[in-house]
């Protein structure tokens, strides 16, 4: 059955006076009993805009309903000044005719009638409209944009001059009588004759505006009650209480019935082609962000927002039998309520800013998910069931490929009799335990008895899993639209914890509520580089892509993290695979040996950072089990980094950065990004080979490395990093030393001889240097203060140091 809005808080009207209008969304009708259902409008003075009008529009659209409408009954009445009234003129007991009157306060009316006996059609939508021009002299009667004005015709009619504060009633004669039956929406009066052809007449089109001629217009839509006075803003006097008092009409949501949903509406006709762009697909023509949109029961066949097309609408229905394809590339965006009783498959982007409205366990919303894409739903009602797909690439024996961090998009998921379930012996399904320390941080959701360790994939944690094939897992259950909190976490053993992203879009980092205390940068795992990453790293633009799960580390016990709705987003992510830009930043990737994967690290110059450890900022580095090789830099505390913010300086700036490989063979690092702004050039050393290579010039440095080799085998030099202000001093050449190194680094080619004195005047090393730009000179039997000095043509450079 369909799901109806069954609450009433009153009548929501618009009125417009001086060319301003407020007014609401046609995502409902009224419904009237027939027997004592009407609505009131106590005048304020908008409606005096009426009075004595010698040129007006009055419209609606009604659905009188057989059986249940009866005749004289009342469309609409301003009592003693004008009426809309049914009529049964072939007197056969169906009323499907029509009258227009007009008082002289007397109450006496004159009457307009139509022509013929059943101009209306029951139990369907009808555009009823009355235009009084004074300019030709006519009154004329329009039914569905269609002159049905009385053969002879009418002389036009002028309204009462003197109506005072007659009150407007919808749905009745205003004095407890003449009851309609049947669905009323969109009346608006106006003091202006409008051409018919300017009315929208059809029921395909959008929901009625407002101008500097308009009374009155009553959109009848649930939500508000009360109506404002453009000019003076004044709250009008309504009469409404709640659903099913006496005199109360029903509000009405979209219906899937035929016919009975809303009149003004683009309807599906599939008159060309599937394709949603396509106007001629369209009554009423292509869509836009104001049209609501209807997908009819019976549709020969199904709209499909093909990629590259953004598609928008206001309210959007999918009727029974009927389904909508958002491709791969494509976008909806529905700014109204949106209702799903057909369903609507998910392939690319779908935004929905109003409610949802579903049948179905599972709500008929099916999200998919691929190797190279994943659909994305975002959306704020609660309770909205879907299947959500998740794609999961078999685990590889001899690669060890296959590991995924997933976390649940659909509240507190049942891992039992789900696909998601690890049959024993092949697949593996984890959950971390801070807290377990030596006992295993892992969990395996197998006990070792037959049992298992845990029932459910608790919202917003995250889990480790690997199955032997790859396969789509189809996830049935509640989506997730709350932000989900997590405080105190532990700190016990190394402070990481697996959360994951509960929603079924991706998230950014970078935007909404995150609320975080003493939380670190989420790392996610990159299958494609076997390795983890910070998501603020170089490449990963902040982006937590749905069910992903992501590791956080806490400073201690005392912590909070929120997983915001207000930070989620469309991404193209699946799995991680993109690049990105960021200012002052150092970027190193390092891959080869016998794998595919790589791993990087990330040096950022920020003046609002620390050289210590900074939650906020840094990603420590989880050197993990896997088989990647691995880069990182380290701090003097022997932290080790996967993004290491520092603030500039404008003295040489040294950072250890150290490898790890699991294979012997030829190797690389190369720069992927790197913005560095500086007033000298970045170098790499290679402490084992003595290279030191120009990142500043060069993208690229290729090693043979060991399994055995030491981890600290480079050191990256910047020279003045960020440019914050130029050396003043009066050598062009830097002069430095480290670990029993000295280093001369200079923006151009040096050529001279190098001399190193002790304090008491003694040279004690000598060597002549030409064509380099970065020099390195190891000096392992010198300990204390020296003065260096190194002598070109015209030029000589100067610089204490101490050797240690």
């Amino acid at each position: 059955m369909k799901k109806n809005y069954n609450f009433i808080i009153g009548l929501a009207l618009v009125f417009i006076f001086g060319g301003v209008s407020v007014f609401g969304q046609s995502s409902h009708y009224l419904d009237f009993d027939g027997s004592n259902d009407y609505v009131k409008y106590f005048d304020d003075g908008t409606l005096g805009r009426m009075d004595g009008a010698t040129d007006y529009t009055i419209e609606a659209w009604i659905y009188p309903i057989d059986g249940r409408v009866a005749e004289y009954d009342r469309v609409l009445q301003r009592y003693y000044s004008f009426k809309i009234t049914m009529w049964d003129g072939n007197n056969d007991g169906n009323v499907e005719d029509w009258y227009f009157s007009v008082s002289d306060g007397s109450g006496s009316f004159s009457h307009f009638n139509t022509q013929g006996d059943a101009t209306l059609t029951l139990d369907a939508w009808n555009h009823i409209a009355i235009i009084n021009n004074s300019s030709d002299g006519s009154l004329k009667l329009y039914v569905n944009g269609i002159d049905v004005t009385q053969t002879g015709g009418y002389a036009n009619m002028n309204l009462r001059a003197s109506a005072g504060t007659d009150n407007l009633y919808i749905g009745q004669k205003g004095n407890g009588a003449s009851y309609f039956g049947g669905y009323i929406d969109e009346v608006r009066l106006k003091n202006t004759a409008e051409s018919i052809g300017n009315l929208n007449t059809s029921k395909y089109g959008n929901q009625y505006s407002s101008d500097a001629n308009t009374a009155c217009l009553f959109h009848l839509n649930n939500g508000g009650y009360y109506a404002i006075n453009a000019v003076n803003d004044v709250k009008a006097n309504l009469g409404s209480s709640t659903e099913g008092d006496s005199g109360e009409p029903t509000w009405r949501a979209w219906s899937y019935v035929a016919g009975q949903h809303l009149p003004l509406a683009h309807e599906w006709i599939y008159a060309i082609s599937q394709e949603w762009a396509n106007g001629g697909n369209w009554g009423g023509g292509l869509p836009t962000s104001t049209s609501d949109v209807i997908i009819p029961d019976g549709s020969a066949q199904f709209p499909d927002i093909a990629n590259s097309v953004s598609a928008t609408c206001n309210n959007f229905m999918i009727e029974d039998n009927v389904t909508v394809f958002v491709r791969d590339g494509g976008d909806l965006t529905v700014s109204g309520a949106a209702t799903v009783i057909g369903a609507l498959a998910i392939y690319g982007d779908v935004t929905l800013n109003g409610e949802l409205i579903t049948e179905g366990g599972n709500g008929n919303i099916y999200i998919y998910s691929d190797f190279w894409y994943a659909g994305s739903l975002i959306h704020t009602t609660s309770g909205i069931g879907a299947v959500i797909q998740v794609y999961m690439e078999g685990y590889d024996d001899a690669s060890g490929n296959g590991f995924h961090l997933y976390s649940s998009p659909v509240d507190n998921y049942e891992i039992w009799g789900s696909n998601l379930k690890p049959t024993l012996g092949q697949d593996d399904l984890f959950y971390w335990d801070e807290s377990a320390g030596d006992a295993g941080m892992w969990i395996n959701y197998h006990d070792g008895s037959g049992g298992v360790g845990f029932t459910h994939l608790t919202d917003g944690k995250g889990y480790l899993c690997s199955y032997k094939n790859t396969q789509h897992k189809n996830i049935l259950g509640t989506m997730n639209v709350d932000n989900i909190t997590f405080s105190n976490m532990t700190a016990d053993h190394n402070k990481w914890h697996l959360l994951g992203n509960p929603f079924a879009s991706a998230l950014d980092w970078s935007k909404g509520s995150w609320a975080v205390i003493d939380v670190s940068t989420p790392q996610i795992y990159d299958e494609d580089n076997g390795d983890f990453f910070p998501i603020s790293d170089g490449g990963y633009n902040n982006i937590i892509p749905s069910a992903q799960g992501f590791f956080v580390q806490v400073t201690d016990a005392s912590n909070t993290i929120t997983i915001p709705t207000d930070a989620r987003v469309h991404s193209d992510k699946v799995w991680y695979k993109n690049s990105n830009n960021y200012e002052n930043t150092l970027c190193l990737k390092l891959s080869g040996g016998n794998d595919s994967y790589n791993s990087q690290t990330t040096i950022v110059f920020d003046q609002t950072s620390s050289n210590g450890y900074d939650i906020e900022y840094d990603s420590h580095k989880i050197l993990g089990s896997s088989p990647a090789p691995k880069i990182y830099t380290v701090l003097n505390n022997n932290e080790n980094f996967a993004t290491n913010h520092i603030p500039p300086s404008e003295q040489e700036i040294l950072i250890p950065t150290n490898i790890k490989v699991f294979s012997d063979g030829e190797y690389t690092i190369d720069v992927k990004i790197n913005t560095i702004e500086s007033e000298g050039n970045t170098y790499l050393e290679d402490l084992k080979t003595g290279i030191i290579t120009n990142l500043s010039l060069t993208d690229t440095y290729t090693f043979q490395a060991n399994e055995q080799d030491a981890a600290d085998r480079f050191i990256l030099h910047f020279n003045s990093a960020t440019g914050i202000s130029k050396i003043d001093n009066n050598n062009y050449i830097h002069i430095y030393a480290n670990n029993q190194r000295i280093y001369l680094n200079s923006k151009k080619t040096m050529d001279g001889d190098l001399m190193i004195y002790d304090m008491g005047g003694k040279l004690v090393y000598t060597n002549h240097i030409e064509n380099s730009n970065m020099q390195s000179i190891p000096v392992n039997n010198l300990r204390g203060v020296f003065m260096v000095q190194f002598i070109e043509t015209n030029q000589v450079s100067t610089q204490k140091v101490i050797i240690q």
